[in-house]
């Protein structure tokens, strides 16, 4: 069954039904259909041409849009399938069914956050979305809130071309901070985070900023909660992609293959936490900022501080605070599939950048450390989820950490410190214990 993207309502999931309201509002959003129940029959492959060439013969972009897709607390990151750039009816429907799917791989995501899956709305043989691909020029993500410290402040992010790469951390986006201004209508202190991609020239202008901020707020007075905006600009004209609630840390407690914790507060979600032992310890977000991005302290030679030999407390490595909170444990550098035996639960993954099949080992880390991405990254997502520091763009983190050295990353404020040097053992960390789900079920 096809339903037009203009009359989706809750049974077409989460991602259309936003969609929808804000078309109804006025705002620009690519125009689009919804397949329902895509695994069931093929009524609709027979009745999909002709919608395609209303909505412009191609391409076009296939994403899932379930119903427990995209929430506060789960975002699926990466675990349902998404297509850009499908050209032909046949594609389209290869895409729409490998999407509706995908569902069945989100068990184990959920598992980790200390759910079942009857306590998640159904993913698998969920509502697809089509809409016409935006072939954009600069692309994006904005929040109306700083995802990491909770300010308010539209963080804005921004890559060349398709946003893809910037949502699944193989680049490092531009990032803007854009405060509040002294007016309505203004946003008088728009400045670049200096720790903020290596691209030479701005690929927003100060008034582009303001435009994507108001309508940032714009969204968020709509949907009545802080949103994480995807953006894309074509020809001079701004589409909203996607908005969602800002996924904010999981306030369950750690299950098997995560080290102990214990929750002491909350910030848009983001769960402080109290020392649960020396080493392998997650340590309380007190200290965070709320005002600037913390990053751009760092200049735009951020990344490694120190080489190997620096003593106790040295700043190694500086990068983009992507999920808050600080552990202490021992690194090890994972450079591809085929390293992904030699993780054990508790120690912090160091990695150049992660994708889908990366979330078991996000699972059963204490931290995470990327070389590139931002804090929408997927690395940063899941981290935020699943309550694990996490700190992206640190350039050169794979060749300066080292496996078993003990470091405290510092998710918070984008640092990683040596501890005592080098540890030849990668147990220090506490045994993983399970401990009941504190979270609410939603």
């Amino acid at each position: 069954m096809l339903i037009p993207l203009t009359e989706a309502g809750p049974r077409c999931g989460a991602k259309a039904a936003t969609l929808a309201r804000l078309l109804h509002a006025g705002l620009p959003v690519p125009p689009g259909v919804v397949v329902l129940n895509a695994l069931e029959g093929d009524r609709w492959q027979r009745e999909l041409e002709p919608v395609l060439r209303a909505l412009g013969g191609g391409p076009f972009a296939v994403r899932s849009s379930a119903a427990g897709e995209d929430g506060q607390r789960v975002s699926f990151a990466g675990q349902l399938h998404t297509h850009l750039g499908a050209r032909t009816p046949a594609e389209v429907v290869r895409e729409v069914r490998r999407s509706a799917a995908s569902g069945a791989a989100t068990t184990t995501y959920t598992a980790r956050l200390g759910r079942s899956p009857d306590q998640v709305a159904p993913v698998h043989g969920s509502p697809v979305l089509i809409q016409a691909l935006v072939p954009a020029e600069v692309a994006g993500v904005m929040f109306t809130h700083h995802p990491v410290t909770g300010a308010e402040q539209v963080v804005v992010e921004a890559t060349r071309g398709l946003g893809e790469a910037l949502v699944s951390g193989r680049s490092t986006p531009q990032r803007w901070l854009v405060h509040p201004g002294t007016q309505p209508g203004a946003h008088a202190d728009a400045h670049a985070d200096a720790h903020a991609g290596a691209d030479t020239g701005a690929l927003l202008t100060p008034a582009q900023l303001n435009d994507l901020a108001e309508t940032a707020h714009r969204v968020e007075a709509l949907l009545g909660a802080a949103q994480d905006v995807e953006w894309a600009m074509a020809a001079g004209k701004t589409w909203i992609l996607q908005a969602r609630p800002i996924t904010t840390r999981s306030t369950a407690g750690p299950t098997t293959g995560s080290t102990g914790e214990a929750t002491t507060g909350s910030t848009l979600g983001h769960t402080a936490t109290a020392p649960a032992g020396p080493e392998g310890t997650r340590h309380g977000t007190d200290g965070a900022e709320t005002g600037a991005e913390t990053g751009a302290e760092t200049g735009a030679d951020a990344g490694a501080d120190a080489g190997a030999d620096a003593g106790a407390g040295a700043v190694l490595l500086r990068g983009t605070p992507a999920s808050p909170g600080t552990i202490t444990g021992p690194a090890r550098v994972i450079r591809g599939l085929d390293d992904f035996a030699r993780f054990s639960a508790g120690e912090v993954l160091v990695c150049r950048a992660t994708s889908p099949a990366w979330t078991p080992l996000l699972a059963r880390a204490a931290a995470v450390v990327t070389e590139i991405g931002g804090i929408l990254a997927h690395a940063a997502i899941v981290a935020r989820e699943f309550a694990i520091p996490a700190v992206t763009d640190a350039a050169g983190a794979t060749d300066v950490l080292t496996d078993g050295r003990l470091v405290r990353v510092d998710g918070t404020h984008g640092t990683i410190t040596t501890v005592i040097g080098t540890s030849t053992s990668t147990s220090s960390c506490p045994p993983p214990r399970a401990q009941d789900s504190r979270e609410e079920n939603r």
